[in-house]
């Protein structure tokens, strides 16, 4: 399962790439599909972090103005890996070394095709599971 959610300034691109997953078939649930525009990031990054609590296997996409501040707010809970990048090398690494479950996505400033690409190589990068990456994250876990 994919959960995507966003604030006020991620909810444009949240919206594309909701329209990219109904598309592409893919199993995934939109946490925000209503525009508020007063709302606050950790909020919807709270949201998130519960349905990855719930279900460890799920991977999840926030997007907020920069990535900055709801990355941020998802790495104080201890079961989240969250990454921002706006390179594609960096986010398999990050899935391949660090097992990230959520990958930030900065609404202002991200292209749709970027954020489809990013996107793309999170969804389909496999954690390597050797002994120096899972010796790694057991120490932040």
């Amino acid at each position: 399962m994919i959960y995507i959610t966003s604030d006020h300034a991620g909810f444009e691109l949240k919206n594309i790439l909701v329209a990219w997953f109904q598309k592409s078939n893919k199993e995934f649930e939109d946490l925000y599909p209503e525009f508020i525009e007063a709302d606050d990031y950790p909020d919807r990054a709270k949201e998130l972090a519960t349905k990855l609590k719930e279900n460890s296997k799920a991977k999840g996409i926030a997007i907020c103005g920069t990535g900055v501040g709801i990355c941020i707010a998802l790495n104080r809970y201890t079961w989240i890996r969250a990454v921002l990048s706006p390179k594609r090398e960096i986010v398999r690494l990050s899935r391949q070394h660090n097992d990230s479950n959520i990958i930030c996505l900065a609404g202002k400033y991200t292209t749709h095709k970027k954020a489809i690409a990013i996107v793309k190589v999170f969804l389909n990068t496999p954690f390597i599971k050797e002994e120096r990456h899972t010796r790694r994250l057991s120490k932040i876990s």
